[in-house]
């Protein structure tokens, strides 16, 4: 499902608490704070695309966890996720385009992850 070049990079690290390090050129999200295994995580996405027929997934050590579309192009999406987390998870963001364009265009993209506990 997607490839390594779908995966969105983020370049900032928010203050708050110490829970994820960024890697791979901030394409890729460990969880790298001590936690309870299975804590949840409030994920609220928002990016605005002029790609129609776009697809969003959040994965988890690789495998997909949650898929969200956003088949409206020139528009602002936002949307919440909630995810089980535990030490030494990935989290990685990946955004496809489904449709008949090849490639999925995001724009002012922003990432809020609380840690909502277990």
């Amino acid at each position: 499902i997607g490839s390594s070049a779908s995966r969105i990079a983020f370049t900032e690290e928010a203050a708050g608490h110490d829970v994820f390090t960024l890697e791979d050129s901030g394409k890729r999200l460990r969880v790298s704070g001590n936690i309870n295994n299975n804590t949840w995580f409030k994920i609220t996405f928002d990016a605005y695309t002029n790609t129609s027929q776009t697809a969003i997934d959040f994965r988890k050590n690789g495998a997909q966890e949650r898929h969200r579309w956003m088949t409206t192009s020139s528009a602002h999406h936002s949307f919440t996720i909630f995810i089980k987390m535990s030490f030494n998870d990935i989290l990685e963001v990946h955004a496809n385009s489904t449709g008949t364009q090849s490639t999925a265009y995001l724009s002012d993209k922003h990432m809020l992850i609380e840690l909502i506990g277990s």
